[in-house]
């Protein structure tokens, strides 16, 4: 079997049908194919959804399980899987009608370890919104067999979507390399890792992944568990800079890395009160960020400099300048 689609469930019933039939617009044959659904606990009518698939396909495996959250999902979806690669799709995004064939065959024939290729952004009721073209300096790399020190520093350009990537999944298997469990951010440690292992690597720049901008995504909204995780993530980064063993740029790409998810993480914190902010900060070891790279775009320079000049300090002077813009927003 050549692919095996890996696609979480939880609560998505809005979203699932176009998910799940834009999987099967992919002139693909059954036989080359399986869909591996992990149904993680949904309350509402998703499962009612998988079961009128089901009932077309005989090529659907469902695993039915109680709420674990995506990595747990994931995690047991790749385990169940028999396809040469794997490709993990978030059951609210879908698929570019015959996108993936062409893709797929690329990665038997070359050989390849991962295969990256383009999305782009829609809106909740599925509107495409404009073509982002900011990663552009990735394209200079289409089409050429690179390794994954390439797909960290170049082609991943700090986004770290892993439903971006057809995997070996023999890969995966050989070097235990897995989703760490019940936390947020895990694509963040996930590709790096991979990367890591990758030795043959393509970047195609066609777009065939949609990914749906939803007002509960987990990017849009960080709850307090949530802070603690990507902060987690940031760590997780954080003991890898500076390892004699990586090239230079790498560890350049893995500190910029690092920065830009800091300052993320402390506009973010700027949301909160200034009671649950506290509360926040006992649990955030920031000492072990002592310093920022002063780079990227103006916000992020600002911030970088803010930070380290003042430490956490700089929340409170964020926090008004958040809430202006929050106001404005609405």
């Amino acid at each position: 079997m050549k692919l095996s689609y890996i696609v979480p469930v939880y609560n998505v019933e809005a979203y699932l049908d176009k998910c799940l039939q834009s999987l099967y617009n992919q002139s693909l044959e059954l036989v080359d194919f399986e869909v591996v659904i992990i149904n993680d606990g949904s309350s509402d009518n998703s499962l009612k959804i998988i079961e009128k698939y089901r009932s077309l396909y005989q090529n659907i495996t469902l695993i039915d399980q109680e709420n674990q959250g995506l990595s747990v999902a994931r995690n047991n979806g790749i385990g169940q899987a028999k396809g040469d690669y794997i490709l993990c799709v978030d059951s609210d995004d879908f698929l570019i009608q015959d996108s993936i064939s062409n893709l797929l065959q690329k990665a038997i024939d070359l050989d390849l370890d991962v295969l990256r290729g383009e999305y782009r952004y829609c809106d909740d009721a599925g509107n495409f919104l404009l073509l982002d073209d900011t990663k552009r300096h990735r394209y200079q790399y289409s089409y050429k067999i690179i390794d994954g020190d390439l797909l960290f520093q170049c082609i991943y350009c700090k986004e770290f979507y892993i439903p971006l990537l057809l995997i070996r999944r023999s890969l995966l298997l050989e070097n235990r390399l897995y989703f760490r469990e019940h936390v947020y951010f895990e694509d963040i440690e996930f590709a790096f890792k991979l990367s890591l292992l990758a030795k043959r690597v393509m970047y195609v720049p066609i777009v065939f992944y949609i990914y749906r901008l939803r007002d509960g995504s987990i990017t849009r909204n960080l709850t307090y568990k949530k802070i603690l995780d990507l902060f987690a993530a940031i760590k997780g980064l954080k003991s890898y800079s500076g390892m004699i063993i990586y090239p230079e740029k790498t560890n350049r790409v893995l500190e910029e890395t690092i920065t830009q998810l800091t300052v993320y993480l402390l506009i973010s914190l700027s949301n909160f009160t200034v009671k649950d902010r506290k509360e926040l900060l006992k649990q955030l070891d920031m000492k072990s960020i002592s310093s920022l790279l002063v780079f990227g775009n103006i916000k992020e320079v600002i911030v970088s400099v803010l930070y380290n000049v003042l430490g956490t300090n700089v929340i409170g002077l964020l926090s008004p300048v958040v809430r202006l813009r929050n106001s404005l927003l609405k």
